[in-house]
């Protein structure tokens, strides 16, 4: 009878530990939470290199939140008449290198930046990049008195005064900020250029063509002299207005489009960029615009930021 006790307390005693371990097991496997992984989350969104990474569900959200947001940038491709044209394909084709910054999350949770240069094209209109004026001058008349005052670019060395001409090159000085009261050889001679806008002629169109364009020539071999390296930019002359060009006999659009035709003529014959900026003033009939203007020749000053702003959208990396 004891025995029999005996083993009935030690069955019951196995019985009881077996029911534990069997509990605990149950438990454990039903009532903790697991990790959760997800493999190749935007495997099919244009990514490389994802095929063996794991990341958490917060780390999928970012990447396809940098994703979205990179490829929604367009390109900006400028024409040689100043227009611009949108592009979507993600494709850069500007001579700027832009650098593309986008974050990857390995498998050890951390981030690594890669970048990518977009190619560089020279000689064709494009965007400057930071600091190209820094060693750009600019030279001109009246007109170039009012970039200088309203809408300078920053870095840019300006030379100008009103009445500039080629003919009176050396007998002026500038009246702008940065140069006021300088002739003309010390401001070509103060500094290393690597650009050199020009921007005269509406004062001596009543001359001979060829005379004028030959001192202009004299002018670019001048400087070409003192910067050996410059890039050379000759700035077509803006129109005047309807009304004025009606009126005047010497100063009128139609003997400013010829002179400009002789500007881009010369320039292609001294190796030089010729830039036309008339149809950011125009009418749409070949007249600077009346509403931009109170004189017939010189627009406002909250109109020459455009002219700026197309300048730095339309610069040569040679």
């Amino acid at each position: 009878m004891r025995e029999e006790q005996m083993r009935n307390n030690i069955l019951a005693i196995i019985f009881v530990v077996l029911f534990l371990l069997t509990g605990k097991f149950f438990i454990w496997n039903n009532a903790l939470p697991q990790e959760q992984t997800a493999e190749n989350p935007v495997q099919d969104s244009g990514f490389t290199d994802m095929t063996s990474t794991t990341v958490t569900t917060e780390t999928t959200a970012t990447i396809i939140s940098t994703t979205m947001e990179t490829s929604a940038t367009e390109t900006t491709v400028t024409s040689e008449t100043g227009t611009t044209a949108s592009e979507s394909t993600g494709s850069t084709t500007t001579a700027l290198t832009v650098m593309t910054t986008t974050e990857n999350a390995d498998s050890t949770g951390e981030t690594t930046e890669t970048s990518a240069a977009a190619p560089v094209e020279h000689g064709v209109p494009t965007n400057a990049p930071e600091g190209y004026f820094d060693d750009a001058l600019f030279l001109g008349d009246s007109r170039m008195v009012g970039l200088a005052s309203f809408a300078p670019i920053d870095g840019a060395t300006y030379y100008a005064t009103v009445g500039l001409s080629t003919y009176k090159i050396d007998k002026s000085t500038s009246e702008v900020p940065g140069t006021k009261g300088q002739n003309f050889q010390q401001t070509l001679t103060a500094k290393k250029y690597g650009k050199v806008y020009i921007m005269l002629g509406i004062n001596e169109v009543g001359n001979d063509f060829s005379y004028t364009i030959n001192n202009y020539r004299t002018l670019i071999e001048r400087i070409r002299n003192a910067q050996q390296d410059a890039v050379i930019y000759i700035m077509s002359n803006l129109h005047v207005s309807a009304n004025r060009s009606m009126n005047d006999k010497v100063v009128n659009n139609t003997v400013i489009n010829n002179f400009n035709a002789e500007l881009k003529n010369l320039a292609n014959e001294v190796d030089a960029y010729y830039l036309d900026a008339n149809h950011l003033f125009d009418d749409g009939n070949g007249n600077l615009n009346g509403d931009y203007t109170s004189d017939g020749t010189h627009p406002y000053a909250k109109h020459y930021p455009a002219w700026s702003d197309w300048l730095k959208s339309n610069v040569i990396i040679p």
